[in-house]
């Protein structure tokens, strides 16, 4: 297993994402050394999706799960999700991916996130199952008709942070010392654009603007990681990793991909998640309350399967003032 140093990689000419741009992912610390999480996950109109819990022992396929995890899923295509020992997966588009593999002998690029949460401890234990399994991706009805091609961000409660991009097909593993991901193009640019940043447009008289592009999505990540100020408690980690989420939410209307339908692209879900204490929060275009699954308390052994669909409304509580 070789990690690329990807700040040092040399300088290149940030290319155009031609195709899908979707999905932003970051992690930081607190004060208390304790590691946060958020993503976001965007797409034109309203895919299928649900929350799943995933017991231990469960078949997926031709693999049985050893570890609990919660996550979100499209039809059992799992995106997102952690596991009982707090490894995190995320899955984002990059149309660069090239996987090399075939139906008839090899994996779909679909199971990785739920094959890795279901048997993987840590981020080594992941980037080795990534580097070993030949993949093969196909279209679907779910991202309408398009090759589904992902890379994985994947990280342990002590915030060491891999990307794994599957590129010519071959995998190529970075360490994510920035703690950002995003989409096209491929992660080495991304870190060379940040590196020709100077520090000073980053200070308070001189923040930078970004648009909603997966370049400058990147940029904006970093540049909140690089600014960061006293983060005092786990709450006060949660609810920053919400704020963050917030700049990057993308209302219904304001983006079209016409190349993939007629509809209005939407952030369709976020999550965020405390990997020391094993808290998982999520919430979703069309009920913005905050939902939270404590992994600590759920009996992985004991429990069975069970998935929710995501997409039901929302009931907000009313507020009344005591008399």
């Amino acid at each position: 297993m070789k990690f690329v140093p990807a700040i040092v990689v040399a300088s290149v000419l940030l290319s155009v994402s031609i195709t899908v741009s979707a999905c932003t992912f970051f992690v930081f610390k607190n004060d208390l050394g304790n590691h946060f999480a958020g993503r976001t996950l965007e797409w034109p109109g309203t895919p299928p999706a649900a929350v799943a819990l995933v017991p231990r022992g469960h078949k997926l396929g031709a693999v049985t799960t050893k570890f609990g995890f919660v996550g979100m899923h499209h039809h059992g295509m799992f995106t997102d999700g952690m596991n009982e020992h707090g490894l995190l997966v995320n899955a984002l588009w990059l149309d660069a991916s090239e996987y090399g593999g075939n139906k008839e002998e090899d994996v779909k690029i679909t199971d990785a996130v739920a094959h890795i949460l279901g048997n993987a401890k840590t981020v080594s234990d992941a980037v080795a199952y990534l580097n070993r399994t030949t993949f093969y991706t196909f279209s679907s009805k779910v991202t309408s008709g398009l090759d589904i091609k992902f890379h994985f961000a994947i990280t342990q409660p002590d915030g060491q942070s891999a990307v794994v991009e599957f590129i010519d097909g071959k995998p190529i593993t970075y360490t994510n010392e920035l703690k950002v991901l995003t989409n096209d193009p491929t992660y080495d640019k991304h870190i060379a654009a940040w590196n020709k940043r100077s520090p000073s447009e980053l200070d308070e008289e001189a923040f930078v603007a970004f648009d909603y592009s997966p370049e400058d999505r990147f940029i904006k990540m970093a540049a909140f990681n690089f600014t960061q100020t006293s983060v005092p408690t786990d709450e006060d980690g949660v609810n920053r990793a919400w704020s963050m989420v917030n700049t990057v939410d993308i209302p219904q209307g304001a983006t079209y991909w016409k190349f993939v339908n007629d509809l209005p692209m939407t952030t369709t879900f976020s999550t965020v998640a405390d990997l020391t204490n094993l808290s998982y929060y999520f919430r979703t275009y069309d009920n913005y309350d905050i939902r939270k699954i404590d992994l600590a308390k759920i009996d992985f052994g004991s429990r069975s399967y069970a998935s929710v669909d995501l997409f039901k409304g929302a009931d907000y509580g009313e507020f009344n003032f005591k008399k």
